[in-house]
């Protein structure tokens, strides 16, 4: 295991994975409640994909994950806030005082 590189003292770290698909498909992926259902173990993701809106993530009828749209550029570039709020201990483990940026970007090469 590598490890993290490290810019301005915060540790990053880059995730990278390989899909074969269309940007069109992977972004449905991401944001069609019915696939999400599909792949996500159950779980929905509901939003009506404007800036500022929220979103959530709902399994079995509980609301898991929350957060709020940031950008919605279909199909090139989606952000939006991350809150786990059904499990308290997994929120307390992360520090209050240090912000949290998870990044994942996806584009296509003829090269791969």
């Amino acid at each position: 295991m590598s490890k993290p590189e490290f810019v301005d003292a915060r540790p990053t770290f880059v995730y990278v994975t390989y899909i074969e698909t269309t940007a069109e498909k992977l972004w449905r992926a991401l944001t069609d409640p019915a696939f999400t259902r599909q792949y996500w173990f159950g779980t929905r993701l509901t939003s009506d994909w404007k800036v500022g809106s929220p979103f959530a993530l709902v399994m079995d009828g509980k609301i898991t994950d929350d957060g709020e749209v940031l950008v919605f550029d279909p199909p090139h570039r989606l952000s939006y806030t991350f809150r786990h709020i059904l499990n308290e201990q997994a929120r307390e483990e992360l520090p209050r005082a240090s912000p949290s940026c998870l990044s994942l970007t996806a584009s296509w090469s003829s090269s791969h």
